[in-house]
């Protein structure tokens, strides 16, 4: 894309809220990926098998993280179309969100080595 395309109009890094919206895709988009690995690896018939007390964790932190980001970025789209300022939960979902998915990826990669 050129410089001067006419379909970029907005800058997200001169506005915080919209950059904060974009990070919000970022946790969304990798703890479901994650999550669907999870999934998948522990319901393989061929791989080995991983005990249900050791996924149910995964699962919850990883969906906690999901959800968070995606109740985040629907706030900053209402707060922004309603003309009020960001909510000031933002900064705590942004924290607990990252928390979650870091705390899900690394409980699922040390039961992953564990197993291997």
């Amino acid at each position: 894309m050129s410089d001067d395309d006419p379909l970029v109009t907005h800058d997200s890094a001169a506005d915080p809220e919209a950059m904060l919206y974009d990070f919000f895709k970022y946790p969304g988009t990798l703890s479901l990926l994650v999550l669907a690995a999870v999934l998948t690896l522990s319901q393989s018939p061929t791989g080995p098998v991983i005990a249900t007390t050791k996924v149910l964790p995964m699962i919850g932190l990883l969906s906690l993280s999901a959800a968070l980001a995606i109740i985040s970025a629907h706030d900053i789209a209402r707060d922004r179309a309603a003309g009020k300022p960001p909510s000031r939960w933002l900064k705590y979902y942004r924290i607990l969100a990252m928390a979650a998915l870091g705390g899900g990826t690394g409980t699922f990669l040390g039961v992953w080595t564990d197993i291997l």
